[in-house]
């Protein structure tokens, strides 16, 4: 059954599974929208023929390798591509030509006995996160399926869900895109995979552990479904207070640093003055965040 999301009314039923769908996505394509359901028995692609979610009509079923090995699903925000993870593997779909052969996404070598457990697709559409076991954390284009980074969490601990959190502006620069991750143990990671940082860290414990996590694309709440069946609504401007774009001002914001010494560092020797003026306001913001995960962890306590 698919609902408005504001109205809460009931738009289409949709038949062609046999099992329960255990995840959903859906794309913000401006002309043809595309719903993804994942059950045991097949990976269905459904499309509208308009704008209209209404008219929702089943369009291919993308089962290879089975769908009973696939352990999650989701759909590229411009809707071009549908992406399937596997343990071992991310099977990526044009949507232009789903009945084309999907390219295969995979961790390098040395991670080859890594398993993949969840994947989340930026919200431009550039590039997919696929997250596994061990804390493992790879990101690929979604343009050129090529691998751009590896990382692991300092937890080590397997994730379960992640979802990428809607850029957020500081003057006229656009912030580097950042996951919310929760893992098996019970805590939540804000990352910023780019810079290879984390910007926030949230303890829950494994009874309020989450199970699936989902960011509101136009930026107000962030969604976190956990195991005792309850839910949690986060705002994402607490998660995410908004960063320089300059890459080394960034740097020195997420990992906290106390950059009022930089205010005697000549602009012109070492760093612009856009880098300076950011560091100024650095230390502001790590206090920001260490308020915000003691309150955080504050609340889920309670």
């Amino acid at each position: 059954a698919v609902y408005h999301a504001t109205r809460a009314l009931l738009v289409a039923t949709l038949r062609g599974h046999s099992q329960p769908p255990r995840s959903l996505a859906t794309d913000r394509a401006p002309h043809h929208r595309h719903l993804l359901s994942r059950a045991a028995d097949a990976i269905i692609l459904w499309k509208t023929d308009g704008p209209s979610v209404s008219r929702l009509r089943h369009l291919c079923v993308l089962n290879a390798p089975p769908a009973a090995a696939a352990v999650d699903a989701a759909l590229a925000p411009d809707g071009a591509v549908a992406c399937v993870c596997y343990p071992r593997s991310v099977r990526a779909h044009s949507l232009e030509q789903p009945d084309e052969p999907p390219d295969t996404l995979r961790l390098p070598e040395a991670l080859a006995s890594e398993e993949l457990s969840c994947i989340a697709i930026s919200n431009d559409s550039s590039m997919l996160a696929a997250l596994g076991s061990g804390g493992v954390l790879a990101l690929f284009s979604i343009a050129s399926r090529a691998s751009l980074k590896v990382m692991r969490l300092p937890s080590a601990q397997p994730i379960v869900s992640a979802t990428w959190l809607p850029a957020r502006r500081l003057g006229a620069s656009v912030d580097t895109a950042r996951l919310l991750v929760a893992t098996r143990g019970g805590e939540m990671h804000v990352v910023a995979p780019i810079d290879e940082v984390l910007s926030l860290s949230i303890p829950m414990g494994s009874a309020a552990a989450a199970v699936r996590l989902s960011a509101d694309p136009h930026g107000g709440k962030v969604c976190c479904v956990r195991v005792d069946g309850s839910i949690t609504l986060y705002e994402a401007a607490e998660l995410a207070p908004p960063l320089p774009d300059n890459p080394t001002a960034r740097r020195l914001l997420l990992a906290g640093a106390d950059a009022a010494p930089m205010a005697g560092v000549d602009p012109a020797a070492r760093l612009s003055a856009e880098i300076v003026a950011a560091g100024r306001a650095a230390t502001a913001a790590a206090a920001h965040a260490s308020s915000v995960a003691d309150e955080l962890g504050a609340r889920n306590a309670r």
